[in-house]
């Protein structure tokens, strides 16, 4: 098995160290003193006729006006789902430019494949393998039973015969983005609290939630890596299996800037810089793809846009893509927010 955990945080930091730590600091002062915060998460995998997954997660201050304050602003913008936006409005356009959120956005190519090297039977023993190291590791260390039980049931699912080594990079793909994601926020701001808010669907629904508890013992290990023993921010998960109508609500507006990303992003075929319409779309709602990608990718210095190629060796090839409206400004921009690395040319 190839899911070097230590190896791709590594190069998840070079990358963001590269020029969007800058951007997230730039967006933090603007908060100073938020001590809670809400990251709220959307994916889109396993499109037919798209080249890449996308991971896209947002971090939203809460003041103390509390969640409200940024609910209500999302859903005076926003409808609750892409698919449900005939255009795009000026206020949808400029969002961004509030400072009501900061966006990371991962895109992995569907072709890379790092558990799956072709041989299922070699391929499942090695994720076994590595699994019940894993577990053996963390039952060592003292980690809580709700967490051992959940990657118990793991598994008991990986030792079926359909179990599915797909889904399962993309579990841990997920849950490898949101540690990282919550690590480099707490790490640049003081923080008492976040709370995960994650859609209901399949990775994150798989073997009874597994991904949360993937995730948390993510985040744990970065932060003890960079931090020692310091206390750690609490973080709150949201329990997808039991979610009445009224946090099921406000987790379908907080993931609507997500689920924009994820939508969008999905159709863009970054080699010839284009859209993959879907199957059956017509012009003018094909209009909204082009309008995000002009107002939310350009020089939107809200956003941190990775891509990221797992590899079967263990490593995690990743770059920040940063765009602009030609190519003067792109070199203005490039200059500004990633100062020591080289423009790549197509």
């Amino acid at each position: 098995m190839s899911f070097d955990f230590a190896r791709y945080v590594f190069n998840l930091n070079s990358s963001f160290d590269a020029g969007g730590a800058q951007a997230l600091r730039q967006f933090l002062s603007h908060h100073l003193t938020v001590k809670r915060w809400v990251m709220a998460s959307d994916y889109n995998t396993g499109t037919d006729g798209t080249d890449h997954d996308v991971y896209a997660f947002a971090v939203y201050p809460i003041s103390i006006d509390g969640i409200e304050a940024v609910r209500r602003a999302l859903r005076d913008c926003f409808p609750r789902d892409f698919k449900h936006t005939a255009r795009i409005t000026w206020e949808q356009k400029h969002f961004l430019a509030t400072n009501t959120c900061f966006v990371f956005v991962f895109l992995v190519s569907k072709s890379d494949n790092f558990l799956r090297s072709g041989d299922r039977t070699k391929d499942l023993a090695a994720f076994r393998e590595a699994l019940a190291q894993t577990v053996a590791q963390l039952t060592a260390n003292g980690t809580g039973e709700d967490n051992l039980r959940h990657l118990r049931m793991l598994q008991n699912e990986a030792s079926k015969k359909d179990f599915s080594l797909a889904l399962m990079e993309r579990v841990l793909l997920l849950s490898l983005f949101n540690a990282f994601v919550t690590a480099k926020l707490t790490a640049n701001i003081p923080v008492e609290l976040v709370w995960w808010a994650t859609d209901n669907e399949g990775e994150t629904r798989y073997c009874n939630d597994v991904f949360g508890t993937m995730t948390y013992i993510n985040y744990h290990s970065i932060w003890v890596k960079t931090f020692g023993r310091k206390l750690i921010p609490y973080v709150g998960r949201t329990d997808i299996r039991r979610m009445d109508r009224g946090l099921s609500d406000l987790v379908d507006d907080l993931i609507r800037i997500p689920d924009f990303f994820a939508a969008v992003l999905a159709r863009w075929r970054i080699d010839q810089n284009r859209v993959l319409p879907p199957l059956g779309s017509k012009r003018p709602a094909i209009r909204r793809y082009f309008d995000i990608m002009r107002y939310w990718l350009n020089e939107n210095e809200n956003l941190l846009l990775a891509i990221c190629s797992p590899q079967h060796v263990g490593d995690l090839q990743t770059g920040r893509i940063i765009t602009a409206k030609s190519p003067r400004r792109l070199e203005r921009y490039r200059k500004r927010v990633a100062p020591n690395t080289e423009p790549q040319r197509n």
